[in-house]
């Protein structure tokens, strides 16, 4: 009986932590779309929740990093040409093609529900 129940008491925490581990890992090789999903009974939801908040929030910032990059370059093309004002636009389009690497969730997804 208590193999059973410390099998069972260990798989709330032990598989909350496992998946969360694989979608920290994901997360690292920017793959920001994925949410902590734990079940009502795992013993880490509200670490899940802290987490679900974070990846929502790190969405947001990258869009907006996005956005402001993506004004620069615009920004830049219509300066006149010299030197200076094309090593600008290299850095800024090297900044937008290091943001693309990052896989996020769609706008849509980002006023915080799962669905």
């Amino acid at each position: 009986v208590a193999t059973i129940v410390s099998v069972f008491f260990t798989h709330r925490i032990t598989g909350p932590v496992y998946r969360l581990a694989r979608i920290m890992r994901e997360l690292g090789d920017g793959n920001l779309t994925n949410y902590a999903y734990f079940r009502d009974d795992d013993e880490l939801k509200e670490l899940s929740g802290a987490f679900d908040h974070m990846v929502l929030d790190l969405n947001r910032r990258l869009y907006s990093l996005r956005a402001r990059t993506d004004a620069l370059i615009q920004a830049v093309s219509k300066m006149p040409a010299g030197s200076e004002v094309q090593g600008m636009a290299q850095e800024a389009n090297q900044l937008m093609a290091e943001l693309a690497y990052f896989q996020l969730l769609p706008r849509e997804r980002l006023n915080g529900s799962k669905g």
